[in-house]
């Protein structure tokens, strides 16, 4: 992946090299000795724009920035587990019928449609036989809405980059992708660790934890780590921003409404036998 190879290009540079974060010496630099070679990847095509946002403004229409949706087909205020799962995907694997959505990318104040989501599921654990399915209904944020400019955030949870994969092109903020066909993408990594007990809890965000060097908190429960990638249709980063403010807010968000037997299955045959599955 290309953020992969950017983090561990920017990781050993001695000295500050153009292109890399301040803040490289936080990567999460993944070690496949570590964490193994198991991962499947679901694709899934844009759904629509709404100012929706099922997990921080339930039954609240309107009340949310706009974001730009994929999976299920009709996630809205006041979406279920069981209304997710019964309106259809736009992800080519159809067991995947969860809901995925990050702020819309704007040029200049106007939306711009994402051409595709890519998201991968990685093993991501010293003990990939020990992962977990997602239980139903978990819901989780990754990346800060209310992150500032000064104080970006760090590159283990997003990045901006290039679909064709410029050499050191990981970075905070969106840059224009040179070449025929490449377009500018973003990166988002979920947490992969979960309480073991809580679905959304008030907060959103105290129930997951980002696992270090592959190892859990102790007590919780490894799951799945998912990297969400967004490609948009356009190359020049001049105007860029997020609904959400500038594109240092950064964030996306996951509704866990998989059809749960295709869950495991994926999760059995890729992550737990270390296979490289690609796409479902």
């Amino acid at each position: 992946m290309t953020w992969l190879r950017s983090a561990l290009l920017c990781s050993f540079a001695v000295v500050s090299t153009p292109g890399c974060a301040a803040d490289v010496d936080s990567l999460d630099v993944e070690d496949t000795a570590l964490t193994g070679d198991g991962r499947f990847t679901s694709v899934c095509d844009f759904v629509r724009h709404r100012a929706d946002d099922p997990i921080v403004f339930p039954g609240q229409p309107g009340a949310s920035h706009v974001h730009s949706f994929f999976g299920a087909l009709e996630t809205n205020a006041f979406s279920t587990y069981e209304s997710l799962q019964g309106s259809g995907t736009s992800c080519e694997f159809a067991g995947d019928t969860a809901a995925y959505w990050i702020p819309s990318l704007l040029v200049r104040g106007a939306p711009v449609s994402p051409v595709v989501a890519k998201i991968y599921y990685n093993t991501g654990h010293k003990d990939g036989a020990s992962i977990r399915p997602f239980p139903p209904r978990l819901q989780m944020i990754a990346g800060d809405a209310h992150a500032r400019a000064d104080e970006p955030q760090s590159l283990r949870v997003v990045d901006w980059a290039c679909s064709a994969g410029m050499a050191l092109d990981q970075t905070v903020a969106p840059h224009s992708c040179f070449g025929t066909g490449n377009r500018i993408e973003a990166h988002v990594r979920f947490p992969d660790c979960w309480d073991g007990v809580h679905v959304n809890p008030p907060d959103h965000r105290s129930h997951m934890a980002y696992s270090e060097r592959g190892v859990c908190p102790s007590g919780w429960v490894p799951v799945p780590k998912i990297v969400l990638a967004i490609e948009w249709g356009i190359s020049s980063a001049d105007g860029v921003s997020l609904s959400s403010g500038g594109a240092h807010t950064l964030h996306a968000d996951f509704y866990n409404s998989w059809d749960q037997a295709a869950l495991r299955s994926a999760i059995d045959r890729c992550l737990h036998a270390g296979v490289g599955c690609g796409r479902l």
